[in-house]
């Protein structure tokens, strides 16, 4: 019987190393997954900041483009300002021309005909009806109602002005 123990014994010691390998190869299996867990996820992670990057040039661009459209805007905008400012100077200028007052309110004209020729004056100087109306301290109505009258009476307003 001893032959007999001896193949048990062996049979179980053959049996625990299986068990051993089957169990080392098990957890070696987990630690491949694990592995390639970890890689997904460096791929996944260089994948983003990849986007990121894409992102971030896209944005680069957009700026400069605000950039240059911001500027041109301003540029412009100064442009639209000197030309407001030539305006009010001619129209500074036109009414220094007709002897009004240039500050403050004090710049009508005394009477009915002097009005006339100021407004006559201003419209043949090219000047728009509401810069005529500022500047004579009246609204754009009353400018619009002495052309009428000066049409409708043949007074040599000019007819067509209708700004």
């Amino acid at each position: 019987m001893e032959i007999q123990n001896w193949i048990m014994v062996q049979m179980v010691i053959d049996l625990v190393i299986a068990c051993l390998l089957l169990w080392f190869i098990r957890l070696n299996m987990k630690s491949r997954k694990a592995d390639s867990e970890l890689d997904e996820a460096f791929r996944r992670s260089e994948a983003i900041l990849d986007e990121i990057r894409e992102l971030s040039l896209s944005l680069d661009k957009n700026l400069e483009e605000k950039r240059k459209i911001s500027a041109r805007i301003l540029g412009q905008l100064d442009e639209t300002l000197e030309r407001a400012d030539e305006a009010c100077s001619r129209v500074r200028d036109a009414a220094r021309d007709l002897g009004a007052n240039t500050a403050g309110s004090k710049n009508l004209p005394k009477n009915s005909d002097q009005i006339r020729s100021s407004v006559n004056a201003l419209i043949s100087r090219g000047l728009q009806k509401e810069e005529i109306a500022q500047h004579m301290g009246m609204s754009v109505d009353e400018i619009d109602l002495l052309i009428k009258l000066q049409n409708h009476s043949g007074q040599g307003a000019q007819k067509s002005i209708t700004r």
